[in-house]
C-alpha cells in the first residue's frame, strides 16, 4: 500500500452542524427578564387603562423574548448543512423542524450583501431561510458561508 501524500489536503465532513451561541442566550434572557421583574417591582399595577395596556406590552415583550432566548439557549444545535446533498435542516426543539431547500425551490445560497440565506427558484426568486447568525455559534456560521460561497463558485477544470 503506497502512503498518502503529504500535500492532500484532508477530505472535508459531508454533514457541517453549527451550534446555538448559548452565552448570547443566556445574556439576552437575563437582560431582558432583569427589566421585566424591576417593572413589576416599581409598577406592581397601573392605574387607566392606556397605563395598563403600555405595562401589559412591556412585560409581555421583555418576558416573552426573554423566555425564547433562553429556550434558544438551551439548544444544542440551530442548524445541518450537507453539503453532499446540498440540504439544511433547521431544529426547532432539539428536532428537525424544516428542510431546505424547500419543494418548488432548486438551491440555497448565502448572499454577502445582506449576509443573509436564501433558497432561490430557477427563475431567480427567492424566500429567506429563517436561519440567523446572531444565534449561531460565530465559527460554526463562519464554515457555513465557506462552504455556501464554494459551492457557488464556478468549478475549475
Amino acid at each position: 500500500m503506497a502512503p498518502e501524500p503529504l500535500d492532500a489536503a484532508p477530505e472535508m465532513p459531508t454533514l457541517l452542524t453549527v451550534r446555538t451561541n448559548r452565552l448570547r442566550g443566556v445574556w439576552v434572557g437575563a437582560a431582558c427578564f432583569v427589566p421585566g421583574l424591576l417593572l413589576l417591582a416599581y409598577f406592581p399595577t397601573a392605574d387607566g387603562v392606556f397605563y395598563s395596556a403600555v405595562r401589559g406590552v412591556l412585560l409581555g415583550g421583555l418576558v416573552g423574548f426573554g423566555a425564547a432566548a433562553l429556550i434558544l439557549a438551551s439548544r444544542k444545535q440551530l442548524l445541518e448543512f450537507d453539503s453532499r446533498t446540498r440540504t439544511m435542516r433547521c431544529f426547532s426543539s432539539g428536532k428537525p423542524h424544516r428542510i431546505y431547500p424547500e419543494a418548488g425551490f432548486d438551491r440555497i445560497e448565502y448572499r454577502a450583501a445582506n449576509r443573509r440565506i436564501y433558497q432561490t427558484r430557477a427563475d431567480g426568486s427567492s424566500r429567506r431561510v429563517p436561519a440567523n447568525r446572531f444565534w449561531a455559534n460565530q465559527h460554526d456560521w463562519e464554515s457555513l458561508v465557506q462552504r455556501l460561497s464554494e459551492s457557488t463558485m464556478p468549478r475549475s477544470r
